[in-house]
């Protein structure tokens, strides 16, 4: 009778599925209490999900109160927009910049002590307050708001990439080096890349 090796992937996939079933309790959980308390107050005071979902839909592309506000006869689908777009934008911008500048300054003492100490205040101070500030000085527009999200995005992302780096293997260095790879090669294509697998986990 031939037996199969065990490789541990079916205990890590049953494992994985435990751990989706058990993050999405309280999310059920939570549902479950609406519905309840939708049904005892008969639907007065809690609509039910179903009913919430299709107002939801309907003042998608049209909402008689934002209309009247001034807002636009197309619901809210343009502000979630606009909002999704200025999200994106804003964490495209930081991620990328906060990754390069750490993966470029990391290869040199000099630069990567520069970057360490312009992001040690950040270890405590949260990056967005960043974002009242830039109000208070410039006034709020869309262009402060961008700011504002794009540092947020640099500088958690800076901290983490820097963090990171410190954990790449040092023979994996050692081993381009004596390839003959220049710092620019290691860093883009060693140090960034083992970054990216720490980043994303196992």
């Amino acid at each position: 009778m031939n037996v199969a090796p065990l490789d541990g992937t079916g205990f890590k996939a049953r494992r994985n599925a435990r751990d989706v079933v058990i993050s999405a309790l309280p999310f059920a959980a939570a549902l479950a209490a609406w519905e309840a308390c939708a049904t005892f107050s008969g639907s007065r005071f809690i609509p039910h999900v179903s009913a919430l979902a299709v107002d939801i839909a309907g003042t998608l592309w049209h909402d008689p109160i934002i209309t009247a506000q001034g807002g636009g006869a197309n619901g809210y689908a343009p502000h979630v927009m606009a909002t999704f777009e200025a999200f994106m934008s804003c964490v495209t911008t930081g991620v990328g910049t906060g990754f390069a500048v750490a993966v470029m300054c990391f290869p040199w003492i000099a630069a990567r002590r520069v970057l360490r100490g312009a992001l040690r205040p950040w270890h405590v101070v949260p990056p967005l307050i960043v974002i009242p500030i830039a109000f208070a000085l410039m006034g709020p527009s869309r262009i402060t708001s961008w700011l504002g999200g794009a540092f947020y995005a640099f500088v958690s992302t800076a901290i983490l990439v820097m963090a990171a780096l410190d954990q790449v293997p040092a023979n994996l260095i050692d081993l381009a080096t004596l390839a003959g790879a220049g710092p620019l090669w290691i860093a883009w294509r060693v140090r960034a890349m083992s970054v990216l697998v720490l980043l994303a986990g196992p």
